[in-house]
């Protein structure tokens, strides 16, 4: 954000909108990570994924590789690493989905099984 003055009226425009959905979009996908780890709830983790893979995703690769938005290194560090972590954010959260699902239709099927007695 150093270079913020030296950016285009386009780009600091861009900027701006896409650090205020970047924003809002981390706090929504974090509280349903959270909800849904906390209570198994696979549309709540299923929401979360799909966060990270359809707006997160894009929009931390358009602020890392993006070279019009001249990003300081150390913007561009922190962005690498937030990178990783979301990629790994998306393997996890892919897995524990369907682990949870697995689970639950376990637990559903045995329900039937029960009641059927």
């Amino acid at each position: 954000m150093a270079m913020y003055p030296y950016l285009s009226v386009t780009y600091k425009v861009i900027l701006v909108a896409v650090l205020v959905v970047y924003i809002l979009v981390e706090i929504i996908r974090l509280s349903l990570a959270i909800v849904g780890n906390l209570g198994e709830k696979i549309p709540a983790i299923s929401g979360f994924w799909i966060l990270s893979l359809v707006l997160q995703l894009p929009i931390v690769l358009f602020l890392l590789l993006n070279p019009a938005i001249i990003p300081v290194p150390t913007e561009m560090v922190v962005l690498a690493i937030h990178l990783i972590f979301l990629i790994i954010e998306i393997i996890t959260g892919f897995l524990a989905m369907k682990m949870i699902s697995t689970q639950q239709i376990k637990l559903f099927k045995m329900l039937i099984e029960e009641s059927e007695k």
